[in-house]
């Protein structure tokens, strides 16, 4: 999570889709300017949707067999 101090007027969730190995594959983030919403509201109203949306990602990932092996690369 990102908040004024680090990325200037913005808030940002983010969150870890996870392959079965427990390996990061893709992620899920949420943003919103800093001054139209408190920190605490942001994260009550964004939280518990985006984690939800990784853990349907990831069984989806898991189901089609398209979830990638092991970790991803920096390139």
């Amino acid at each position: 999570m990102a908040d004024p101090e680090v990325i200037i007027a913005l808030r940002v969730l983010a969150v870890p889709v996870l392959n079965i190995e427990g390996y990061s594959v893709a992620t899920v983030s949420a943003a919103a300017p800093a001054m139209n919403i408190t920190l605490k509201k942001f994260v009550s109203k964004t939280a518990e949707p985006v984690m939800r949306a990784t853990c349907e990602l990831g069984k989806t990932l898991e189901a089609s067999a398209t979830a990638l092996p092991g970790p991803v690369a920096a390139i």
